[in-house]
């Protein structure tokens, strides 16, 4: 008998022999054999990785939570799963939605705005006054847009040209805008105003149940997606968050951008307070009381990291609609109001500790042996043979 690698006559150099002594050429296989185990092998792992990407993307976890949350809301709540209730959640989040987009921004180089819920009462109660005084509701809509530009700008000079870190600057003008707010009003409020305004926070669109406000909310969605992901200006503020100091040696206007972030805030916060004053019909100097932390949370809920240079914008919007969920399914449970506040809390820890778990090389080493093991007993069609990758 042949030795494997010894010619057999008529076939050339052999491989070895199959189960019935019968010599096999080389590089062909025993009869009914195939090729697919090292194929496979490279599979499993092609698979693997990709399985472990998506499950390791945030966006995958956030839509696994808002799913569990769902599941317990209408289990818990009758006639939950809704659409009205659907499209009451994300009306409800929407001013804390439109003051999330710049959140977003300014996060990504490593700041914090903590003065955003005071600038949307000022703006807000500002505009009220001029109506009520008299003035052409989107006369004074407009002034209200300016007054936030010039809030939010102020505190963008104070963080760039005086030096002092955003946390205090917008701790301090936090307490400042309300006061103004205050000021201006006192406990009063200011009501009445014209369908036309109203319209914006109330109607839907054609004879849909689709809110107003969360289409505006949409296309603001996708404007700010386009500017990180599409131009310059995006790149830039990534290159900024990861390193100011590399950002300034490569020419990029770090102060500007800065002071840009921020007086782009001032705008979307006065917007805010135009949507919520609209939604109301009423304005108050304490309107929005708080509401800072939710729009905060969402940030970091989405996976926007607290040190910069990391982020998107369907993260928060996934975590402004989670938000939304729990604090909407508490309200159908009268649970207090202190307790929706705790709630917040509670996630914005989450937002901290498990994007930070997730990263943690020995996690990351569990997930992905589980993707590979899901992914090898899965059945994928189009591989051939049963199926079976």
């Amino acid at each position: 008998m042949k030795g494997p690698g010894e010619a057999v006559a008529g076939q050339g150099p052999t491989s070895g022999f199959d189960d019935g002594g019968t010599p096999v050429a080389a590089g062909r296989l025993p009869v009914g054999a195939t090729s697919r185990g090292p194929v496979d092998g490279g599979r499993r792992r092609r698979a693997g990785s990709i399985a472990l990407e998506v499950v390791a993307r945030w966006e995958f976890v956030l839509v696994a939570m808002i799913v569990v949350v769902t599941i317990y809301s209408s289990l818990t709540t009758p006639f939950f799963l809704s659409i009205s209730n659907f499209w009451n959640i994300w009306s409800v989040s929407m001013p804390v939605g439109i003051m999330m987009f710049p959140m977003i921004f300014i996060i990504m180089f490593a700041g914090i705005d903590l003065s955003v819920a005071s600038m949307m009462a000022m703006c807000g109660v500002s505009v009220g006054l001029l109506f009520q005084h008299g003035f052409n509701i989107w006369l004074a809509a407009l002034i209200g847009l300016l007054i936030g530009a010039m809030a939010g700008f102020i505190n963008g000079a104070a963080v760039v040209w005086v030096g002092l870190p955003p946390l205090i600057v917008t701790l301090a003008t936090q307490s400042l805008y309300r006061g103004v707010a205050t000021g201006l009003i006192g406990m009063n409020s200011v009501t009445s105003f014209p369908w036309a305004f109203q319209f914006f926070g109330q109607a839907t669109v054609g004879g849909t149940s689709i809110p107003v406000s969360v289409v505006i909310f949409v296309i603001f969605a996708v404007i700010c997606s386009l500017i990180l992901r599409r131009t310059t200006f995006g790149k830039r503020l990534y290159a900024f968050g990861n390193n100011e100091v590399a950002a300034n040696f490569a020419a990029v206007r770090v102060d500007r951008i800065k002071i840009a972030l921020f007086a782009f805030a001032g705008v979307m916060c006065a917007l805010a307070g135009l949507l919520i004053t609209a939604q109301e019909n009423s304005i108050r100097s304490d309107t929005g009381l708080g509401l800072e932390l939710s729009v905060i949370c969402a940030v970091l809920l989405g996976g926007v990291s607290p040190f910069g240079g990391r982020g998107n914008v369907l993260g928060p919007v996934l975590g402004l609609f989670l938000i939304g969920e729990v604090q909407y399914t508490m309200d159908l449970h009268n649970v207090p109001t202190q307790s929706l506040q705790a709630a917040v809390g509670v996630l914005l820890i989450l937002a901290l500790a498990i994007p930070a778990i997730v990263r943690h090389r020995g996690v990351r080493k569990g997930l992905k042996s589980l993707a590979q093991l899901f992914v090898s007993r899965a059945t994928v069609p189009g591989l051939g043979g049963n199926g079976r990758v």
